[in-house]
């Protein structure tokens, strides 16, 4: 996702910004200094603080921070202005989780993944909170769809074999 919103701002768009001030900050998250990513996104946000890359951004560095609420108050406030954005559900998601919220963040995956069914990064993320949330079987059924999208058919076949294996006799969940 950071490669999204931070790396490649073109798709997203954004006001100009010496390359310095985007690469420190990049930098600065993948390190884990989230303090430090606070100062170098400050500087960055001053032009145009209600950008996507900088909502995302800030979200990041407060979910590092252990600031969860802020977090997911940032991103919901924002996701009420744009509902269904894929950078911000996949990113409120990610704070869900981040948060010990992962059944909420299943629910929002689940709808996330009828949106965009192609994308394997949705599927890959719900297949993770729901493992987390305890929905074995729905764990086994988004792995298989990841690895279908991927192209990896026999690891989808085996994924299906175990939720198969879980559901037993129950008609409604294995059909």
């Amino acid at each position: 996702l950071r490669d999204l919103y931070l790396k490649d701002l073109t798709l997203i768009g954004t006001t100009f910004q010496e390359d310095l001030v985007f690469s420190n900050l990049v930098s600065y998250i993948e390190a884990g200094e989230p303090i430090e990513a606070r100062k170098a996104l400050n500087e960055a946000m001053r032009p145009d603080p209600n950008n996507l890359a900088f909502i995302l951004a800030s979200s990041e560095i407060d979910t590092a921070l252990g600031q969860h609420q802020s977090a997911l108050r940032r991103l919901k406030n924002r996701l009420s202005l744009s509902p269904g954005n894929h950078p911000l559900t996949m990113a409120y998601a990610d704070a869900l989780w981040q948060a010990g919220l992962p059944h909420v963040a299943a629910q929002l995956l689940k709808d996330q993944s009828k949106r965009k069914p192609e994308d394997p990064g949705v599927w890959y993320r719900l297949a993770e909170v729901q493992g987390l949330a305890g929905d074995i079987v729905g764990l086994h059924q988004s792995r298989a769809e990841y690895f279908i999208l991927v192209g990896a058919l026999t690891a989808a076949q085996a994924q299906l074999n175990y939720a198969l294996k879980l559901v037993n006799n129950n008609f409604t969940q294995s059909a």
